[in-house]
């Protein structure tokens, strides 16, 4: 998918001191994103929310008003090598698709 390319292109854009991205949509409606970044794995939880929320408009923006986007998360892991899903360190932080979508596409269902 382009969209995913795209997305990694703009998290490194956005986030240049992410040392590994992993992006994923399952069944075209399950957003994974995971960032290997040992100082983002040391940031608040806040911090965390506010990435995890940034990542997911970015997502809808790049996916397009038509995307069937339901879910997500973010995963984030202090290996700067990590490029899978599942990192025996991960801190998972939800990314509230529904709520994003109301404020990157408010006309949207």
């Amino acid at each position: 998918m382009a969209g995913i390319q795209q997305m990694k292109d703009s998290v490194f854009a956005q986030y240049p001191n992410v040392a590994s991205i992993y992006v994923d949509v399952k069944e075209r409606t399950d957003l994974v994103v995971v960032f290997g970044d040992a100082v983002l794995y040391q940031a608040s939880d806040e911090k965390k929310t506010q990435i995890a929320n940034s990542v997911g408009m970015m997502a809808l923006r790049l996916f397009g008003k038509d995307n069937q986007l339901e879910k997500g998360r973010l995963i984030i892991t202090k290996d700067a090598k990590n490029s899978t899903e599942n990192p025996t360190d991960g801190i998972v932080e939800k990314i509230n698709i529904d709520s994003l979508k109301k404020i990157v596409m408010p006309t949207s269902k």
